[in-house]
């Protein structure tokens, strides 16, 4: 990476001397905001050996232009025709290494994006043989792996990581799904393509796609204009939608298009003629501050943590003051409220039922046969919690708001739950499980209304920045639409906080704090940067991303942000 550094400083100081100052001057059309940093990855030079020249591969590898023009010159000329990399790509921490004669790229995959760069975590043994070879006098990559591979760092500071958007399937809101894409390749048509592919099979149970199969993207494509109005036009979609299902296909498309940045309204075509969407203005756009009431996390309203301290529920103010609430004068154990803070739960220290109703009003006790009630939490309208059934298993429920309760069918690993956290969408939780060699951190989605489930169980490895994997996990909250605060130990090092990627695609450690974190608490919003954790001692810290960790001067036995 330090040539490569180098080489993007020459190429830097090349490039002022090279300006045009004469000619015609050509508009191009605006597809996405220009990088910071380019990548200029060189093609091989001369005579250049079989390790520099798998290192130069691997450099190649995270510039996609021309389909990976430069990187296919590393390649023997029958792989550089049979190459594909866009099947996916491997995620890695690793160095190329010389054994007996042999060029291998070693270390550990830490991920893998499919076709549509969806990622998943993995934590594997990496060893890939580039088969180096002679032809036509020079060394030459005779066995590329079989999409693209980037180094952590290149996945991390190269890639975009951004959002597209289905619709939940009862049409209240959109539900994100992370994809991951080389930045020169995040254009408003690969959104569109992203979309048009649909979701995933972790999500595709619990969304649905607006978009009906046989819409394509039309030969006019996708364009930014110089006031940030995506103009988009499709081919095959049905004329006969009614105006909720326009509704729902504006929110979805506008939505997904803050993919790209600067994008503020949207022009839609249909074979090539406009195609009214309700909520547009005059001019046919439509513009995203209109669409704000589908993002569920536009409707939190309160920024105060709350907590129990001493049996007390109350509210910590931005001052440090602790503010009891009415809670009949009961002990209370754990609270809840919803994003909104209009509804207060809670639960006493018998932990035998939940106690819950307006925060301003007047509060009902709802004997839900359940024992060890614990991890209370508030997402897309229903109360939510971990409880002991009659049978002494331990069950996730879901409590709807005239307080009638449903068991959540699990259809993961048989493992005690330790902790979990159900995002505000309602379509993803994530979880931690007691496993016989220590805690796993996991995802699932939610199934069906009725009968809800959980569903496509999926384990997160997960491996800081310095190649540590993850382990002791113990508390964990949803921090934004994708993203999940947890804490967990690095190895043999002590315990941080760390923020997640729902999919495992991004790890930070936003630690270290004073003290070692017991619990962690996330006011779900948008950049997901509100957290609070308690420490082991019950001293109360807050994160803001300016200012990072900061005490508050308070102890409390229990925390918890509105969701």
């Amino acid at each position: 990476m330090r040539r490569l550094a180098v080489l993007l400083a020459l190429l830097l100081l090349s490039a002022c001397t090279t300006i045009p100052t004469q000619g015609e001057v050509e508009r191009i059309p605006m597809t996405a905001e220009p990088r910071s940093v380019e990548l200029a990855p060189e093609p091989p030079q001369p005579d250049m050996p079989p390790d520099r020249l798998a290192e130069g591969f691997l450099q190649a590898m995270a510039e996609p232009d021309a389909d990976y023009a430069v990187a296919r010159q590393y390649l023997t000329v029958e792989s550089a025709a049979t190459w594909q990399p866009s099947s996916g790509a491997g995620i890695y921490d690793g160095r190329v290494a010389e054994v007996s004669d042999r060029i291998l790229l070693t270390g550990t995959r830490i991920g893998v994006l499919d076709a549509h760069g969806r990622h998943t975590p993995v934590a594997d043994t990496l060893e890939h043989d580039f088969r180096v070879v002679q032809e036509d006098g020079q060394w030459r990559i005779s066995n590329p792996p079989s999409g693209v591979m980037v180094s952590r760092y290149i996945f991390e500071r190269f890639y975009a990581h951004p959002a597209i958007y289905f619709m939940a399937r009862n049409g209240s809101h959109v539900v994100p799904e992370l994809i991951h894409l080389p930045e020169a390749l995040l254009t408003p048509a690969r959104v569109v393509e992203a979309l048009l592919a649909g979701p995933g099979p972790d999500l595709a149970m619990a969304v649905r796609n607006t978009i009906p199969p046989g819409t394509r993207l039309a030969p006019e494509g996708a364009t930014i204009s110089p006031d940030g109005v995506a103009q988009l036009t499709l081919a095959g979609l049905p004329s006969r939608f009614d105006e909720s299902q326009r509704r729902e296909l504006g929110a979805q498309l506008m939505w997904s298009l803050t993919a790209i940045p600067r994008v503020t309204g949207l022009q839609l075509a249909v074979d090539g003629v406009p195609y009214p969407l309700p909520g547009q203005d005059e001019d046919g756009v439509l513009e995203l501050a209109s669409q704000q009431g589908y993002q569920v996390l536009t409707r939190g309203t309160s920024t105060d943590l709350f907590g129990v301290r001493g049996g007390v529920a109350g509210r910590l103010t931005s001052s440090g003051s602790f503010l009891p609430l009415d809670t009949g004068e009961r002990d209370v154990a754990e609270i809840a409220l919803s994003l909104d803070a209009a509804r207060l739960a809670f639960v006493p220290r018998s932990r035998d039922v939940v106690i819950t109703g307006p925060l301003e009003g007047e509060l009902a006790e709802l004997d839900l046969q359940f024992s060890s009630i614990r991890s209370l939490q508030f997402a897309s309208g229903y109360l939510w919690f971990l409880g002991r059934d009659g049978e002494d298993a331990t069950q996730v429920v879901r409590v709807d708001q005239q307080g009638a309760a449903q068991t959540v069918e699990l259809e993961i690993p048989e493992s005690p739950i330790v902790d979990f956290s159900v995002s505000q969408t309602g379509a993803r939780v994530a979880l931690i499980l007691a496993g016989s060699s220590g805690n796993v951190l996991g995802s699932a989605t939610i199934v069906g209304d009725a009968a809800p489930r959980l569903e496509q169980w999926r384990p997160m490895p997960l491996i800081d920045d310095s190649g540590a994997p993850l382990q002791g996990y113990r508390s964990l909250d949803f921090s934004g639409e994708s993203e999940i605060a947890v804490v967990a130990q690095p190895g043999s090092e002590r315990p941080s906080v760390f923020l997640v990627r729902f999919d495992g695609s991004l790890v930070r450690d936003i630690g270290p704090l004073t003290g070692a974190p017991a619990e962690v608490s996330a006011l779900p919003r948008m950049g997901g940067d509100a957290l609070a954790v308690r420490s082991s001692s019950n001293v109360v810290f807050r994160y803001e991303a300016r200012i990072r960790w900061s005490g508050t001067g308070v102890e409390l036995d229990e925390i918890s942000y509105p969701g």
